[in-house]
This record gives structure tokens, sequence and C-alpha cells, in this order.
């Protein structure tokens, strides 16, 4: 099977790397997206332990359409859907446009979900239940220039919603963005860690689980794959067990601050929630003012940047940033990430690494920065 593991833009270095690792052959990089080939095992894989994939995409029907009913037409005849889920699934469709005889993806998902019910209900005399948010299979279309690639989402909601955290903070990075982050930066499982400004801790509990090895879904509970007709419990169980079985004590010390003592509570419980709170040294601590927690290692952080701090504010806090890394943290490295270009410039340090990433909607910037 040819298999769409989709990412964050500017991460598909990141996830093609971790495909290459696993076995996968044929692996492509695309556009927020990575192609690669596995029977059924390499998917389980995939799916259990990529840490930067959001959706891992199976397609079932790849075809070009004239008219707007010739997609309703394909599907109903052309694709057996009972072949890949039950008459009693809960369905969810997601839908994408370009440039196509559909100008509105919505009214697309809608002849898309027309099409599988009616197939359903011609062969068996009923038809699957639909939900957008409690489902259980979820369609994805893809429709560019009127052609159009159908799959099924082994993942079902976003791989990011790991199942770790008790509390969400206001504005967390993303549990993918936070593993590619950490992963871009160099860090080394054997070194020490410093997440300086750590919000609601997804960038340490990243770093927590990447340095004991435990897999990106090990606390997540359900996947949409589990739902087709031929997923296979055996085979679910023993990817598991063997990726489970790699799990092992960190060597490198991992240390999380932040000046907000609702934040250090929240990381608290997230730490706690994951049993991981053994694993990061949490403290509170203004960064302009404390002693570095160890003596040499890589500092990643996401300092406030956006509509929480105008721009004049934001030009001297990214200053007081650099002026501290100067002062402070002689033989680190330190990777900042921002939306905020503008104030980047005024930490006044020379970058070894530049590089442009999404967090959400935002651009941002993550620079790399060694301290000598």
């Amino acid at each position: 099977m040819r298999y769409i593991a989709k990412t964050l833009q500017g991460l598909e270095p990141v996830l093609e790397q971790e495909l290459i690792r696993l076995g996968a052959s044929g692996v492509e990089r695309g556009n927020r997206a990575v192609y690669f080939e596995g029977g059924q095992p390499m998917l389980y894989k995939a799916i259990y332990t990529c840490r930067t994939a959001l959706h891992i995409l199976r397609p079932v029907a790849e075809f070009d359409i004239e008219t707007q009913q010739d997609l309703y037409d394909y599907l109903t005849r052309e694709v057996a859907w009972e072949k890949l889920f039950a008459v009693d699934a809960v369905l969810a469709f997601d839908t994408q446009c370009f440039d196509s005889v559909y100008t509105h993806s919505q009214f697309a998902s809608r002849r898309v979900k027309d099409a599988v019910v009616d197939r359903f209900r011609r062969q068996f005399g009923q038809r699957p239940w639909v939900d957008g948010k409690d489902y259980q299979v979820r369609v994805d279309v893809y429709m560019k220039q009127n052609h159009v690639v159908v799959s099924l989402d082994a993942a079902g909601a976003s791989l990011h919603r790991r199942g770790y955290k008790a509390e969400q903070g206001r504005a967390p990075v993303s549990e993918v963005l936070a593993a590619g982050l950490i992963t871009l930066s160099g860090w080394q499982p054997s070194q020490d860690f410093y997440d300086p400004m750590c919000g609601s801790g997804t960038i340490v509990m990243e770093a927590a689980m990447m340095a004991s090895a435990i897999p990106a879904g090990f606390y997540r509970k359900d996947y949409a794959f589990r739902h087709w007709n031929d997923y296979d419990p055996n085979l679910w169980t023993a990817v598991r067990k063997e990726a489970d079985a790699a799990i092992g004590e960190a060597e490198g010390r991992i240390f999380a601050s932040d000046i907000a003592a609702r934040n250090v509570d929240m990381v608290q419980a997230n730490l706690v929630q994951a049993r991981l709170h053994h694993d990061v040294n949490l403290f509170q601590a203004d960064f302009f003012k404390a002693d570095p927690p160890c003596e040499s290692g890589v500092l990643v952080f996401n300092p406030p940047y956006g509509a929480r701090l105008a721009l004049p504010e934001a030009e001297d806090f990214y200053r007081r940033i650099g002026d501290t890394l100067k002062q402070r943290y002689t033989g680190f490295e330190a990777y900042v990430l921002s939306a905020h270009a503008e104030a980047l410039k005024h930490l006044g340090l020379r970058t070894h690494r530049r590089m442009t990433l999404f967090n959400g909607p935002l651009e941002c910037k993550y620079f790399g920065y060694r301290l000598r």
C-alpha cells in the first residue's frame, strides 16, 4: 500500500527521516506531506511512533472528474465502501478543493457523504451515521484541478492529540511542532535540555518522551483504523509491544521553568498525568534573573509574541532575552521560535541556523544560536 503522512509545513524533512528509520520504502517528500509504502505492519508502526505526523492517509480511490455529478457517480459505483468499514460505523468527511468544479469544500463533502451512505442504503437497506465530532471513520477527499484522491484517515483525530495532558495552556505549541523543534535543534538525549518559558509544558514533555524512547502514541486510546474491516488487533498489539520494549531511562537531564506560578502548576499536573514528573526538573523562575539550571546543553523555547506583545514592548523583551543568553548561557545552544520576526532581530545574536515553520496559521522563524 502507498500511504500519505501529513505534517506541518517545514517539518517534511523530519517526518521523512522518521519513516526511513522505521524501514518504510518509497519514501518521497511532498508539500506538508511525506509519501511512503509498506504493508499493514508499517502503517501501524508509523501511526504509533511517528512524532511529526498529523494524519496518515490510506488512499482508496484516485480518479478525474469533469462535472460535479461525476464525483457522486464514481464514489457510488466504483468504491466498495462496504469492504472498508461496517454499515453501523459513525463517519466524518473532510474535503479540500482547489481550482475544481466544486468551489465550496462543504458542498463537496455533502456529495461525498451522499455517495457513501447511498451505496450502503442500496446494499443493506440501512446507512452509516454521520457525526463530524464524535466519529469512528474519517474519509478524506483532496480535489485539485478535478483530480480526486479519496482516502481513509488512519488516525481520525489529529495525531498531535497525544492524550497525555490534563490541562491546556492559553496558546500552546502543537505536540507535533514541539517534537519537530526538538529534532531540528539537534539535541541528543545524552545532553541536558531546558525550556525556560515552558508555558503548559508541551516542549519539555515531548523531550521527556524522546529521551526515554516513549512512542508518540503511547498515551492515546483510539485511532480510526481500529474501526476498519481489515483491522488486525493481534498485529497492533505486537507492534506496540515491540515499540514499548525500547522504553528506557533518560541519560541527560530535562529542565523546565516559567515565571507564572499557574503555568508551573499546569505543567506539574500534565507531567503527573503522563507519569513524567520524575523525568522533568520543574521550577518557577524569572529567566532574566535566574542562573542556568545546568552547565551546558540545549535550550528550546517559544517566547510570547503576536497579540500579547506590541512591537515596542516586544523589541525590548527580545533584547533582554538576547542579553540574558549572552551573559548567562555561554557554552549552550539556544533555539527560539517566534512569529515576531521583527522582534527576533533585537536578540542581538548571530544565528547559525535559520528555519521557517508554522505554528497553526502563524508563520514563524526558528533560529538557532551557538553561545560562545
